[in-house]
């Protein structure tokens, strides 16, 4: 079960950043374009309404790996 979670785990990360490499080759139109925003950011009521379907933007602190696995 550990192992599968782990690969589940990998695809995610892996697919995170093949959209951050994609989104790296566009515009920076397009890009504000993806995002649904404008070069002034966000409005307030698009902020709050994010901030309540996404969550806070926090940085996730994954686990070390097992030392054994290390």
């Amino acid at each position: 079960m550990t192992q599968i979670n782990e690969r589940m785990r990998r695809r995610d990360k892996d697919a995170e950043a093949y959209a951050i490499a994609q989104e790296a080759t566009n515009s920076i139109a397009q890009t504000l374009a993806n995002l649904k925003c404008n070069r002034n950011g966000l409005t307030q009521d698009d902020a709050d309404e994010r901030l309540e379907q996404f969550g806070a933007n926090q940085v996730a602190h994954d686990k070390a790996p097992h030392a054994l696995i290390q």
